[in-house]
């Protein structure tokens, strides 16, 4: 699995909801939906790209409960975040803050033992 890698300042994932900008403008707060295939269960992340500001900010939401994997860069360490939920019937959901260093950084979502690693990008498209 392919693993999204924190820039030294941060962490960098986020969910885009696109915001009125085109979906390749980087947002200071991006939304990825994390949907799970009624029939394979294969797990999807809603927009497969997504782009963000340095220090913006990612949110992963999902219906279903979820863990990110992601990579140091500084050390190459793996981290794990599980999934939690804000209120008791509200969404699953991971929130991270945007490292400063411009790149494109894939990362893996784990939901009921089947995975799928989409990434983000911190910048704007072609700086990375």
């Amino acid at each position: 699995m392919n693993l999204l890698s924190f820039a030294a300042t941060g962490m960098v994932p986020s969910i885009s909801s696109g915001g009125g900008k085109g979906a390749d403008t980087p947002q200071d707060r991006v939304e990825i939906t994390i949907e799970v295939d009624a029939d394979t269960r294969e797990p999807k992340a809603n927009p497969d790209s997504a782009y963000v500001t340095p220090g913006g900010e990612i949110v992963w939401k999902s219906a279903h409960e979820f863990d990110i994997i992601l990579a140091l860069l500084w050390s190459g360490e793996l981290i794990g975040k599980r999934s939690k939920q804000a209120s008791p019937k509200g969404p699953w959901e991971v929130r991270v803050t945007a490292g400063s260093k411009h790149g494109k950084y894939r990362y893996g979502i784990a939901v009921g033992g089947k995975e799928v690693d989409p990434d983000v990008v911190i910048g704007p498209k072609g700086q990375h």
